[in-house]
């Protein structure tokens, strides 16, 4: 929002009166002639910060839609085309783990199988053994 000097003195005039020697203000240079001048230049000031404020505001609120909208340069991506783009990558992430823990999951219990019948097969051969060697030693005492 710009101020004017006409909008200047219109605020100025609410605030405080002019000058005594009754000489019109035509802008921001007069306001120094005016009572309480310190009065008008502050409400001036803070009308122009409000002014600034509302700016910044409308900046910002403009910068958004664009954002969520249809975008301003060709480098630019809107956020709803971005959250679409990472559902579509979190879908096949996900697709991707479960076939990995399925794998996984296989060659774990092929593993663990594997290593039964390795277990099985040494017990195995130790009873063998054992057997061998109570008939060595059956042998050797004799």
């Amino acid at each position: 929002m710009v101020v004017t000097t006409s909008k200047v003195v219109e605020v100025t005039s609410q605030v405080v009166e002019p000058c005594k020697d009754n000489t019109k203000s035509s802008g921001l240079e007069d306001l120094t002639c005016m009572q309480g001048a310190n009065t008008t230049l502050e409400a001036v000031r803070s009308h122009k910060k409000k002014a600034g404020r509302n700016d910044t505001l409308k900046d910002r609120v403009a910068r958004i839609e664009d954002f969520l909208g249809a975008p301003v340069m060709d480098d630019v991506v809107n956020l709803s085309v971005q959250v679409e783009q990472l559902r579509v990558e979190l879908v096949g992430l996900r697709e991707t783990f479960n076939q990995h823990s399925r794998e996984m999951e296989e060659r774990t219990e092929t593993s663990v199988l594997d290593m039964i019948a390795l277990l099985d097969s040494i017990k195995a051969r130790l009873d063998a053994l054992d057997g061998e060697m109570v008939l060595v030693k059956r042998t050797t005492t004799n």
